[in-house]
């Protein structure tokens, strides 16, 4: 029997796939070991910020820059926006990506000079960027005094929530945010929701063609939905797959269903993953680094899968 499934093209594809993303966890783990043999600290971001910067294999400078992002520490930004130059389109996209949570207002340059990269996915991850860190500029309120650092880094920071309200003129399509569940022993459907929230409200600032509502439309809404003939979606969330990875990590599989409403009919099924590995730091709770860590997979899957659905709606 092939247990590749070459038999197959779709399952051929998929074993390839996953081979790849194999080899690049096996990377990015020597990297480390090696990083751990010369006497560095592999919980620091300084260990990152010099496998980001120094590493030869692109794919490890790519989880380098990933990692950073989503310790939500701000002290990594610079080195992040200096891989904004980095000569591979995949490192670049991802210091997007990780600007996108943890760069501000000194970033902006860097991010607004990758609009003109010359690969497409870099030019979108640098507007996606762009367009979080100007929401979150948007919404700040003044600082409170600084304080010293948690023993263990914080989630990324959350998106506001609320979503924008392009007017109807513009509106071509509305998105209702539908179901959350979880088919994993875990129960994470609230906090997938709130993700989901997150990541739609920052769609919301970018696909002004798409009005998107958390809740079913009030009478007024539904009465100008009417009245234009705007199609009308509704998206269900699912968690697929959230189980430990060695590392210790925790993988993460998100679904997330585009459905005709109120017909239910199936447009587009958008599927995201994610993993993070990071080791618990000294003295800290195993149940509460593994559910920061849950956390972290399930924001970073739902991104993954959204950024999909985001190119359902070509802007216009």
């Amino acid at each position: 029997m092939d247990m590749l499934g070459s038999g197959h093209p779709h399952r051929a594809l998929l074993a390839r796939f996953w081979l790849l993303w194999v080899a690049t966890l096996w990377l990015f783990g020597k990297a480390l070991g090696a990083k751990a043999q010369s006497g560095g600290d592999l919980g620091s971001e300084a260990a990152l910020i010099e496998l980001l910067e120094g590493s030869r294999d692109f794919r490890v400078r790519v989880r380098a820059a990933l990692a950073l992002g989503s310790r939500g520490n701000r002290g990594a930004a610079p080195a992040l926006a200096r891989a904004l130059g980095d000569p591979h389109p995949a490192v670049r996209a991802a210091a997007c990506d990780a600007l996108s949570r943890i760069g501000g207002p000194l970033q902006l340059p860097a991010l607004r000079a990758r609009q003109q990269d010359p690969e497409a996915s870099v030019r979108q991850a640098a507007e996606r960027a762009i367009a979080a860190i100007e929401a979150k500029i948007a919404t700040a309120s003044p600082s409170p005094p600084a304080s010293p650092p948690p023993a263990f880094p914080s989630p990324p920071p959350a998106l506001p929530s609320s979503f924008h309200v392009p007017p109807w003129h513009l509106v071509r399509a509305v998105v209702v945010m539908g179901s959350s569940s979880d088919r994993s022993p875990q129960n994470q459907a609230a906090f997938l929701a709130s993700a989901l929230r997150e990541e739609l409200a920052t769609l919301s600032r970018t696909l002004t063609q798409v009005r998107f509502f958390e809740a079913p439309p009030q009478a007024g809404e539904e009465r100008e939905i009417s009245r234009k003939g705007v199609q009308r979606y509704r998206i269900d969330a699912s968690i697929q797959r959230l189980e430990r990875v060695e590392g210790p990590g925790i993988r993460c599989e998100v679904s997330l269903l585009l459905l005709e409403d109120p017909t239910a009919n199936l447009r587009a099924a958008f599927r995201g993953a994610a993993t993070v590995i990071e080791p618990p730091p000294p003295r800290s709770s195993p149940q509460a680094h593994e559910q920061k860590l849950v956390e972290l997979a399930i924001r970073s899957a739902t991104r993954s899968a959204s950024l999909q659905l985001a190119r359902f709606f070509p802007k216009r």
